[in-house]
């Protein structure tokens, strides 16, 4: 097949495709002309039930690059339906672990020094094991408790080669199917990015220092701490902290923890992260999350995180304080302000629109309404419209609806709305308050000094346009009147010639029998042609 030729590694799209047809969806393959010339004996058949549970095996299947590109489209209910995103969300990033032989060779080139002078103890049972990397548990020489993640030997090359097969899958599609909801390019790239940073274990290391900065001293929140003199692109070293899974219910019973409070204190980061930080967790999963003294909660895993700019922030937060209070005027602004518009657009139409979408909401208790629900009423509201919104919103929205999700396994009355109403109603007193006026304030005398400051220089390079247009329609009604004048002045000396031609003609005929008349004739060709020579020599040159 010429199309699979084109790639680094055959054999690996050959498995790939391997993989796909076993699990049904060879039908799909041969629709797209992915499998046309492939010599591959197993018989297509269609998937006859269950479609969202076998892609999921299928990426489970394949490993690596798939798991991930799964848990990152789980993460965009926007661009694949719910029950795919649901689905994905299952994704278990688990393998083997690989040689403990080559952990300590990886760690020792990168720190630069043999474990022996830089640990007192090395754990050689990984305490974790996944496709990017594996967790191992060791003790500094200065007596910190420690977890070392670990890249995997090759694995860049591998994601690579998946990466180059999905991006040109991609292409292949776009260039063949024109889709108009999706694009593949852009659903490939924005992976892409994701995935350059999550093998980045310095870019993690980044994350986790933001994240320890802005919880510094909070008494819901814990964020361990980087060892950067053993961090490196390959190797994450960070504190290690005994707590508790919060997907285990049971332990956190057993250890006299407060479910209730617990969820209270993961909100309450969440909303922090969100709203005051601008950058928040975007793969909250319980599997992400311990519990430690006091109901404290701890976030593990930093490798894909939302960010939002000042903008956004402030547009996000006016769409969320626009639903708590159930605004809807103000909610259509703020989906109109974070959104970008298609030509063509109809407000009236809009209102119309998000009037049936929310129609459903307006006699339920705030208590009970229910985020993800309203979130992805908002997605398909917002695909309807052509409203494009930031990929990192849609982080937002998905974090939220994680939270919820397990929020609600841990505190049965767990209710992500009114547990975050008070912290909402906090944020319109912030914005209300005399210090964030002052601060807007001095935002807006800031912009105004620099608009007064450019707008001599502004004005001036405005009226000199304004000048230099206006000499143009100067010029233009010269030569328009030139073009006429010359125009005219053909059109006369035609005449002329043409009259002059006349008397000729004529004379010469009447000379033969009518001298008198011919010799008038002759004279007055002799006074059209002085007069046509006149007007060569009397031309008009100046018309201003």
């Amino acid at each position: 097949m010429s199309f699979g030729q084109n790639f680094k590694d055959f054999k690996r799209f050959e498995q790939i495709v391997r993989v796909f047809l076993k699990n049904g969806f060879g039908v799909y393959l041969s629709k797209f002309g992915l499998i046309k010339k492939l010599p591959l004996a197993r018989k297509i058949s269609p998937i006859k039930t269950n479609e969202p549970v076998k892609l999921r095996k299928c990426f489970e299947q394949l490993g690596g690059t798939f798991v991930k590109l799964g848990q990152l489209l789980s993460l965009r209910p926007d661009l694949i339906p719910k029950e795919y995103a649901d689905e994905l969300a299952k994704l278990q990033d688990k393998v083997a672990p690989f040689d403990v032989k080559l952990v300590k060779k990886i760690i020792s080139q990168e720190c630069g020094k043999s474990l022996s002078e830089v640990f007192s103890r090395f754990d050689e049972k990984p305490l974790a094991a996944a496709s990017i990397a594996q967790v191992h548990r060791a003790r500094l020489k200065t007596g910190e408790e420690v977890v070392l993640k670990v890249r995997r030997p090759n694995v860049e090359e591998l994601f690579e080669t998946d990466i180059d097969i999905l991006e040109k899958v991609a292409k292949y599609l776009t260039k063949k199917y024109h889709p108009e909801l999706i694009d593949p390019q852009e659903i490939i790239e924005e992976f892409k990015g994701y995935t350059l940073k999550e093998l980045d274990f310095e870019h993690e290391a980044q994350n986790i220092e933001e994240f320890s900065k802005n919880f510094k001293g909070d008494a819901t929140t814990k964020i361990p701490q980087v060892f950067r003199d053993y961090t490196s692109k390959k190797v994450l070293c960070m504190q290690y902290i005994e707590g508790v899974k919060v997907s285990n219910k049971r332990e956190l019973i057993k250890k006299h923890y407060n479910p209730k409070k617990i969820v209270s204190n993961i909100t309450y980061s969440i909303f922090k992260q969100i709203f005051v930080h601008g950058v928040f967790h975007a793969d909250p999963h319980p599997g992400n999350i311990l519990v430690i003294k006091n109901n404290r909660v701890v976030f593990l895993d930093f490798g894909i995180v939302g960010r939002l700019t000042g903008s956004v922030r402030a547009k996000t937060t006016n769409l969320f304080t626009a639903l708590i209070t159930r605004d809807k005027e103000l909610i259509g602004d703020a989906m109109l302000d974070l959104g970008l518009l298609e030509e063509g657009f109809n407000r009236e139409d809009f209102n119309d629109d998000l009037s049936d979408t929310l129609s459903k909401y307006y006699d339920v208790e705030i208590q009970n309404i229910i985020i993800s629900e309203l979130f992805y009423d908002l997605l398909n509201f917002a695909g309807r419209n052509s409203i494009q919104l930031p990929a990192n919103f849609v982080l937002l929205g998905k974090t939220l609806s994680t939270v919820e999700g397990f929020g609600s396994k841990l505190d049965p009355h767990f209710n992500l709305i009114k547990t975050c109403k008070p912290f909402a109603m906090r944020l319109i007193r912030q914005r209300k308050n005399l210090k964030t006026l002052l601060h807007d304030s001095r935002l807006a005398a800031h912009r105004t000094k620099r608009f007064l400051s450019s707008f001599p220089d502004s004005a001036s390079e405005f009226l000199r346009r304004v000048k230099s247009a206006d000499d143009d329609l100067r010029e233009m009604h010269q030569d328009l009147k030139i073009v006429n004048y010359n125009m005219e002045t053909s059109s006369n000396r035609l005449t002329l010639a043409m009259l002059i031609t006349a008397f000729l003609v004529s004379s010469s005929v009447l000379l033969s029998y009518e001298k008198i008349l011919a010799y008038i004739g002759f004279s007055f060709a002799g006074l059209l042609f002085l007069l046509f020579l006149y007007s060569y020599t009397h031309k008009k040159d100046n018309f201003r």
